[in-house]
């Protein structure tokens, strides 16, 4: 007899901790829904499409799907890359042709033909900085916006 009414006062305190757990839990992913619009949101419109097929339930999934949705921006990225190495290497080997011939004439344009392998590869690698330099400031506009939102996140979860 005292066992059974253990057992029914156990169930009579553990029922509205279990309702307030599964209430807790609803209210979390009600959360985790909003904190998710938030940061898709905040995401820039030519990002956006890089998130497509994501979801904040798979995370390995959605990493896998979010790498497979930016090759196609990387390959461009890498035959750029290769077309300005190129580009480099054709200055090298011709400036130092041009320096082989200056030593054959006496090397009288030595310092003329360094000069022009240098600015040219300057010229080459410039370009591609400066492509670099507007990157790194759009990446920082998007890194404050980012963190403007995640901040409220984040305190949510803390």
């Amino acid at each position: 007899m005292m066992k059974k009414r253990m057992k029914i006062l156990a169930a009579i305190l553990l029922l509205p901790l279990a309702l307030c757990l599964s209430a807790g839990a609803a209210e979390a992913d009600a959360q985790r829904g909003q904190d998710e619009a938030a940061l898709r949101s905040a995401v820039t419109g030519e990002a956006q499409p890089y998130l497509a097929g994501t979801d904040g339930q798979d995370v390995a999934g959605s990493f896998a799907r979010l790498l497979r949705n930016a090759v196609p921006d990387a390959k461009s990225a890498w035959a750029k890359a290769a077309g300005s190495l190129g580009a480099a290497a054709g200055i090298v080997i011709l400036t130092a042709a041009a320096r082989g011939f200056s030593e054959a004439a006496g090397g009288a344009a030595n310092d003329a033909v360094d000069m022009a392998g240098a600015l040219g590869i300057s010229a080459v690698l410039l370009r591609d900085f400066s492509g670099v330099l507007s990157l790194c400031r759009s990446a920082l506009d998007g890194i404050s916006v980012f963190s403007a939102t995640l901040q409220p996140v984040l305190a949510a979860a803390l």
